[in-house]
């Protein structure tokens, strides 16, 4: 029994391989090694090696083991293709020709693929013409596991003969994936560099294996040691990646060939791919309409762009003497996006209990969020858009810590924060929405050029002498300004608790705030739709679709439109490509974030669930600014 063990670099795919085949004798051998006696390959006749070595593959392939061979584009993209063989089936174009399929392993689904002539000059089995100064394997996995650069691909050398533990090593353009090492290679992640992947990910596990391992991986080894290997300064690195007039191209219409590779893989490995009822034994040129072949050319490429390392499946499959092969690996869209998606929020220098339902609630919401408070920054700054520079560097350190904590966008707690979002946008890349009123232009385009979109705000006072240039900043047309209808809430009882920093009675403010919106539409049953600009509204939102029947939008389903962009769709699709959340929200309190050079600056009160001493130093974050304490 061959283990393998999750390594210590980030994987996503795991497995345990029964290879009695290997105890047997029966293993996968270093069929392209150039050194292999057993084979008595003519190195000096590259066709008849090539041909030796497609029969060779071909017989294992009708042994019932599961071949896999791997190459890689010129664009760096990594192929995997299964089950190799040489068409013996009559009355089909490709009678002869080697091919293999990508596909999904565990469904069913795959594309065959038609590898060149043996005769083409550089493809996949032909050898690379020189041979490369490559240093020793532990040397080449501890520079892939130190580096760090991802701007350009891997690489080491250039070698001379002169240079300690090094040796001439030669490849093919082609590679065998060891049975044991499927799981590994088919975890590689989409855009990934492949080779430096193999150094710093693979290679570890051939080596904790032993000594064996290392010699049954030889072939293997010594292909990822060229592609990483530059021969003289100011190469590309290009030895072993394939060129488009080199890679296999996709099969034809042949439903000759569509059945014949149905019923032999259905033969070899019936747990796989276990045959339609519908297709007959290829026993006669029998052929059947165009639709029992399934998709076209194009379609199949699409289809096998996107090949088993973009789904999260568990398989378990007996194939017989080559043991059992588990897979459970997935998409980790290149690692770097496996976390769970966060918002961050920036908060007003203001501190009040939220109720759920306001933005400052953390239970507001079904993914992780993370706060921040900008100290100093007052609710009139915002609605007049001028800050002091010790505020605005507030603002930039604020801005510099959500990112170190890895949100996807950034939001505001306060609708008016869009009057110092060019200030915010500028300090990220991240995308910055800080006004439920950036979904006004779609909601216009929804609804005909009549009807009219109300729009709810705390107090109407002060949102009107700044709404043309709110609407302005939101990309709203001109033509559709004179469709919004603004409503304050500055007169429903128990409204203005949050302003006096209380509690709010959300059942009483409920009633008013319904009883409202049920007045202003009998006044103008023009509108529908509801929008609520105050990001302490969407507390009521769901008796406002109640009680009115209509569409309601607020400062949170911005932002559940935003964080969909990033979060799984169980229904469909890939699943489970996140860190795993379990729906419990960061413990908050109002400035806890803070350093305490940062909380000296608060003029709202802190909250005293954290005294002073237990802040720590975890935003003292450098920017560039004049005013750092």
């Amino acid at each position: 029994m061959y283990v393998g063990t999750t390594p210590s670099t980030p994987t996503v795919a795991w497995y345990i391989q029964d290879t009695a085949s290997e105890v047997a004798g029966q293993g996968q051998g270093n069929l392209l090694d150039l050194d292999l006696d057993e084979l008595n390959i003519d190195q000096t006749n590259q066709a008849a090696a090539a041909t030796q070595i497609r029969d060779v593959l071909h017989g294992e392939t009708q042994d019932g083991k599961l071949v896999c061979l791997g190459l890689i584009r010129d664009s760096g993209k990594l192929d995997l293709y299964f089950c190799p063989t040489i068409v013996t089936a009559e009355q089909t174009q490709y009678q002869n020709e080697f091919v293999a399929f990508m596909g999904e392993l565990d469904m069913g689904q795959n594309f065959d693929y038609v590898f060149p002539k043996i005769e083409t000059e550089g493809g996949p089995f032909q050898i690379i013409p020189n041979s490369v100064y490559c240093v020793k394997p532990d040397t080449v996995m501890a520079e892939a596991q130190k580096h760090t650069d991802d701007s350009a691909p891997f690489a080491v050398g250039p070698y001379t003969l002169g240079d300690a533990d090094v040796t001439l090593v030669s490849t093919r353009k082609v590679f065998k994936v060891p049975f044991s090492l499927i799981g590994q290679f088919l975890a590689i992640p989409v855009g990934a560099d492949v080779a430096k992947y193999f150094w710093a990910v693979i290679y570890p596990v051939i080596k904790a294996a032993g000594n064996g391992k290392i010699k049954e991986c030889k072939s293997l080894i010594d292909y990822f040691l060229i592609a990483v290997t530059i021969r003289e300064e100011g190469e590309v690195m290009q030895q072993v990646r394939l060129s488009e007039v080199q890679l296999p191209r996709p099969v034809e219409r042949d439903i000759v060939l569509k059945h014949y590779r149905l019923r032999e893989l259905g033969r070899l490995f019936p747990k796989l791919f276990p045959v339609p009822v519908d297709v007959p034994a290829m026993d006669g040129a029998e052929v059947l309409d165009d639709h029992h072949y399934g998709q076209n050319n194009d379609h199949n490429r699409h289809q096998t762009e996107s090949i088993s390392t973009q789904r999260t499946r568990r398989m378990s499959v007996d194939l017989g003497v080559q043991g059992t092969l588990y897979l459970s690996y997935k998409n980790d869209i290149t690692q770097k996006n496996m976390s769970t998606p966060k918002l961050g929020i920036l908060r007003l220098d203001y501190n009040y209990p939220p109720a759920v339902g306001d933005i400052d609630n953390a239970e507001s919401f079904d993914y992780p969020v993370i706060y921040r408070v900008i100290p100093g920054l007052t609710f009139e700054m915002c609605q007049s858009g001028e800050l002091p520079d010790n505020v605005k560097a507030e603002c930039l350190r604020a801005v510099k810590y959500l990112e170190q904590q890895g949100v996807s966008g950034i939001t505001g707690d306060c609708g008016f924060m869009i009057n110092i979002q060019d200030l915010i946008s500028d300090a990220t890349n991240k995308p910055v929405f800080t006004t439920s009123l950036v979904q006004l232009p779609s909601l216009c385009m929804c609804f005909d050029s009549d009807e009219t979109i109300a729009v709810f705000t705390a107090n109407s006072n002060t949102l009107l002498p700044i709404l043309p240039r709110m609407l302005e900043m939101c990309a709203l047309r001109q033509e559709d300004k004179d469709r919004i209808q603004i409503v304050g809430c500055q007169d429903v009882d128990g409204f203005d608790a949050v302003e006096k920093g209380e509690a709010v009675d959300v059942v009483k403010v409920d009633a008013g705030i319904v009883a409202l919106a049920k007045s202003v539409i009998a006044a103008n049953p023009r509108i529908k739709a509801i929008l609520l600009e105050c990001t302490e509204l969407p507390a009521y939102a769901d008796s406002l679709k109640l009680e009115t029947g209509l569409p309601v939008y607020d400062s949170i389903s911005v932002c559940n439109s935003f964080m969909a962009g990033f979060l799984d769709n169980p229904r469909i699709g890939l699943n489970d490509f996140h860190e795993a959340w379990d729906g419990t929200q960061a413990e908050y309190s109002f400035g806890a974030c803070l350093s305490r050079a940062s909380q000296a600056k608060v003029v709202s009160r802190i909250s005293s669930l954290f005294p002073l001493s237990t802040f720590e130093e975890i935003d003292d974050i450098d920017i560039d600014t004049d005013d750092e304490e």
